[in-house]
C-alpha cells in the first residue's frame, strides 16, 4: 500500500534550510509524490521528535549542540532503516560517514542537480519495495508494486497483469487509481492503469508494454501521457 514518504530536513542554519527546501519543493513539483517534509533547527531537536516515523534525514553536519555525525548515530540505533544525507562545507566527515552507512554525503554550497539525483535514487529504492494491495474474494493479498505491468478495468472489478499472470481482483479501477496517484502510473484510457516502467514505446495513440501488449492512448490523454512519459525518462 502506498504511504506518505516523510523527510526530515536538520540545519542549524536558517538560510541554508531555505535553500535545501527549495531544492525539495522543486523536485516535488516536476515529480508527484507524497511527500511531508519536516524541518529542525538542531540534532536535539530531531531526536525530540518520532525519529521512527521519517523514512529519509537530511543533516547539516557542522551544527551547534550535537553535531550530524553523534546526531545519525543516535538516530539509527533508534531507527534503523532511515536512510540519511549528510550535507556539509567540508569533506572532514566523509569517512566517518560511512560508519553510520550514510545514503550520500553532499558538500555545500549544495547543486540541485546532485540533490536531485539523491531524490531519484532514494525514490527509486522507495518504489521498488512498495506494495500493492488488493481484495480477493474476502482477503486482501498484496504483491510488489514493481512486478505490476498494468490494471484493466472489469466491470466493478478489475485485472492486474504481470509479466507471469493474470490475477483477478474484487477492487475496482477506481480504487487502484486513487491509491496509485502520485506513482509512476498513469490511465491513458479509462479502462487502464498503466506503469510507465514497464512502457516500451510510446507513439502518438499507444503504449506499447514489455510483454508486447499495446494499449491504446485517448485523444484528450495524448499530450498529459507524453509529458508523464518525458519527465520518467529524464
Amino acid at each position: 500500500m502506498m504511504k506518505r514518504i516523510r523527510i526530515a530536513l536538520c540545519d542549524d542554519s536558517d538560510m541554508e534550510r531555505r535553500i535545501i527546501r527549495k531544492m525539495i519543493d522543486q523536485y516535488l513539483e516536476e515529480h508527484d509524490y507524497p511527500v511531508q517534509v519536516e524541518e529542525f533547527s538542531s540534532g536535539d531537536a530531531l531526536l525530540k521528535s518520532d525519529v521512527t516515523s521519517y523514512d529519509l534525514m537530511i543533516l547539516d553536519i557542522y551544527m551547534g549542540g550535537i553535531n550530524g555525525i553523534d546526531t545519525a548515530k543516535e538516530l539509527l540505533s533508534i531507527h534503523p532503516k532511515g536512510r540519511i544525507i549528510f550535507c556539509s562545507s567540508s569533506n572532514e566527515f566523509a569517512e566517518e560517514s560511512y560508519d553510520v552507512e550514510a545514503f550520500r554525503y553532499l558538500l555545500k554550497p549544495l547543486s540541485a542537480e546532485k540533490l536531485h539525483q539523491c531524490f531519484d535514487r532514494f525514490f527509486k529504492l522507495c518504489t521498488d519495495k512498495k506494495v500493492l494491495e488488493y481484495k480477493y474474494q474476502r482477503t486482501v493479498r498484496s504483491m510488489l508494486l514493481k512486478d505490476v505491468v498494468w490494471i484493466e478495468a472489469a466491470g466493478r472489478h478489475s485485472v492486474i497483469h504481470t509479466l507471469k499472470e493474470k490475477i483477478e481482483t474484487n477492487t475496482s479501477l477506481a480504487e487502484f487509481t486513487e491509491e496509485l496517484c502520485g506513482t509512476d502510473f498513469v490511465k491513458p484510457i479509462r479502462y487502464a492503469l498503466v506503469s510507465l516502467s514497464a512502457v516500451t514505446e510510446l507513439t502518438a495513440d499507444t503504449l506499447v508494454l514489455t510483454g508486447g501488449t499495446s494499449i491504446p492512448v485517448s485523444r484528450e490523454k495524448r499530450k498529459e501521457i507524453q509529458e508523464a512519459f518525458i519527465r520518467f525518462q529524464a
